[in-house]
C-alpha cells in the first residue's frame, strides 16, 4: 500500500473521468463519496485519510451497513410529508 498522495488520481466510475482522493473524500460535503473503499483500496490507507477529516461518529457511520434501496426511499418519502406538512 503506498502513502498518501495528493497528485495521484484514479478513474472514477462515476462521474467518467480522473479525480483526486479529495474529490472522492469530499464527494457528499460532509461526508465522502458511498464507494471510496472500493475505489481506492489497495492504494492508500484510506482510514487514516478519512480520520483526519471526519468525527469518531461520522466514520461510525461511514461503516455503517447500507440501508436498502427501498428502506431509503421510503425514509425520503416521509420526510418530503413531514416537511411539506410544516
Amino acid at each position: 500500500m503506498t502513502e498518501f498522495n495528493e497528485d495521484k488520481k484514479i478513474y472514477c466510475r462515476r462521474l467518467g473521468h480522473e479525480v483526486p482522493f479529495s474529490y472522492c473524500a469530499r464527494e457528499g460535503i460532509d461526508m465522502p463519496c458511498r464507494v471510496v473503499f472500493q475505489c481506492w483500496e489497495g492504494r492508500m490507507s484510506i482510514d487514516l485519510q478519512l480520520e483526519k477529516m471526519y468525527t469518531p461518529q461520522q466514520m461510525k457511520k461511514l461503516h455503517a451497513p447500507a440501508q436498502p434501496k427501498l428502506a431509503s426511499l421510503v425514509d425520503l418519502i416521509e420526510q418530503a410529508k413531514q416537511q411539506r406538512n410544516q
